[in-house]
């Protein structure tokens, strides 16, 4: 299942919040010489940091969650308002959500 809806800001503080049934969750984004740094987080739980700089844009998928116990969650991407030395901006974009069904076990 694939939600779209775009949101994007450069600005410390703003978020982007995305609640769904299942096992991960796939973040769906653009990258781009003008990106910065946002932190992901599910159900209330820091996840990890994520760079959205890159040397020209792309669009594509990138942050990943996998390995939830099977149920609903809710993902939070924050931005952070921070970015790279070579980077021209702090935007962070989500263009929407892909949503994983089965447990995926990394090895």
């Amino acid at each position: 299942m694939a939600v779209s809806r775009r949101a994007a800001s450069g600005e410390a503080g703003a978020d982007a919040e995305f609640t769904f049934r299942g096992t991960g969750v796939v973040g769906n984004t653009v990258r781009g010489p003008n990106h910065g740094i946002a932190q992901i987080w599910i159900d209330g739980r820091f996840v990890r940091t994520v760079d959205t700089y890159a040397r020209a844009r792309t669009v594509g998928i990138a942050p990943r969650v996998t390995g939830l116990e099977r149920g609903v969650h809710t993902v939070r991407i924050f931005v952070l308002g921070e970015s790279r030395e070579e980077a021209t901006g702090t935007v962070v974009a989500v263009d929407g959500f892909s949503v994983l069904q089965r447990r995926v076990v990394r090895r």
